[in-house]
């Protein structure tokens, strides 16, 4: 069952004021500045080598700080790991402690984006390590693909973008690079599918709403463009065995970098076990991922786009039960570490906690919550689109349903929303 955190269910303003006009320009910005990305996706029955490129691309203009802006809910969703980060934290600092090998203490953040979501748990963290290890020096590494704005992260980084402590609170997180001057910031643009560190290097691992993103699509989904969406017994069992291999090789790459005692922490997409997923619960009446897929395919009715396109548009990610995840650490390659927490919780959309509460008005609901939607999701609609028009065709015709599914919200606002549902995972090396 998932365990709904009682304090994230109320207070959900998150400065929506000062935050509305900045959101604004910068939608208006990333529509004028995407990464018009283009990659077919694969039909193979299994792939787990190489990863698919362009699978998952940044939207929004590069610089800018846009994910954290527009992807306020993932400040909750690690907040309310904070628990979990802390005993983790505990226990790799005991092992640094004991081993006293004058290393760094090391900690990884995997899948980082541009880094906002988690500064203010890195800030908890820090203070933490401050209290327990002193003047020690800690190296972060903000790990994501290739193509991730990195030009975000270390503005974040040296506070040229400001980051702010909760999407409730605008006052801006003090850098780590200007309150500490023996924390060091690097970056490694190696996808997490691949050793990102040498072994045993890594004393605390992070990583939140990134795993679930497969190698590749390891089919065409028939009926749905998701498979959390998906009655299709095929398509369903292909995208498991595709999950657990991805899973599996993302995994096992960790444990190899973890020093012994080291913990990681991972928040992965999950479908927990009451069927609740990603903009699909109990508490929302509208699921956001069958919503995309009828207007995706009311645009083909219409002759926008075609049948062929509809089918060809797959998100290439899994959101794992927990016995999926479970499952991975059977595996002999993984046999290095220990399942410490495994556990689902559910974090309310905080945009729909703030109409709900009256703190935004339902006439700037769709304008406010679509960002939150479309970061994640602009690619894969993309790539759906035939390689026969160009890409400002397809730019427009992704605009296009987004301002019908923001239509689609303004008719019933309080039915729409993007509550999260997480497996909360930690592990040590043994």
């Amino acid at each position: 069952m998932s365990v709904i955190s009682s304090n994230l269910l109320s207070g959900h303003g998150f400065a929506v004021r000062s935050l509305r006009g900045y959101l604004r320009v910068l939608v208006g910005t990333a529509q004028g500045h995407r990464l018009l990305h283009h990659s077919s996706i694969s039909c193979a029955k299994k792939q787990s080598f190489p990863e698919q490129e362009g699978k998952h691309l940044p939207y929004g203009k590069e610089g800018t700080g846009y994910y954290s802006l527009a992807t306020k809910g993932c400040f909750d969703v690690i907040s309310n790991a904070s628990d979990l980060a802390l005993t983790s934290l505990d226990a790799a600092i005991d092992a640094y402690k004991r081993r006293d090998d004058k290393q760094p203490f090391v900690i990884a953040d995997y899948g980082t984006a541009d880094s906002g979501t988690s500064m203010p748990l890195f800030t908890v963290l820090l203070n933490r390590l401050a209290e327990r290890i002193g003047k020690d020096p800690v190296t972060i590494i903000y790990e994501d693909q290739t193509m991730n704005d990195f030009n975000s992260v270390f503005k974040r980084a040296h506070g040229i973008i400001p980051t702010p402590t909760s999407y409730k609170n605008d006052t801006p997180i003090t850098p780590f690079t200007k309150k500490y001057d023996n924390v060091f910031v690097m970056a490694s643009g190696s996808s997490f599918y691949n050793q990102i560190s040498p072994e045993a290097t890594v004393d605390f691992g992070f990583s939140a709403t990134a795993m679930h993103w497969l190698s590749a699509a390891p089919c065409k989904i028939p009926d749905a463009l998701h498979s959390a969406c998906s009655k299709n017994g095929d398509a369903l069992q292909r995208f498991e065995e595709q999950a657990f291999m991805d899973l599996k090789q993302i995994l096992s790459h960790r444990a190899r970098e973890l020093k012994i005692g080291g913990q990681f922490l991972c928040i992965n997409f999950a479908k927990d076990d009451d069927g609740q997923f990603l903009g699909h619960t109990h508490a929302t009446p509208a699921s956001m991922h069958s919503t995309f897929y009828e207007l995706w395919c009311e645009m083909a009715r219409e002759g926008l786009i075609t049948n062929e396109e509809v089918a060809n548009t797959n998100f290439p990610n899994q959101y794992r039960s927990l016995d999926e995840h479970r499952h991975v650490f059977q595996d002999p390659l993984l046999s290095s570490v220990k399942i410490e927490t495994l556990e689902t919780r559910v974090v309310p959309c905080p945009y729909r906690q703030s109409l709900l509460a009256n703190e935004i008005s339902v006439n700037d609901y769709a304008e406010l919550y679509l960002p939150t939607t479309r970061t994640w999701s602009n690619s894969t609609f993309l790539s759906g689109l035939s390689d026969s028009r160009t890409e400002e065709e397809k730019a427009a015709l992704v605009d296009e349903m987004f301002d019908r599914y923001a239509a689609r919200v303004s008719k019933q606002p309080t039915d729409h929303g993007m509550d999260y549902v997480h497996a909360y995972l930690t592990f040590s090396k043994q």
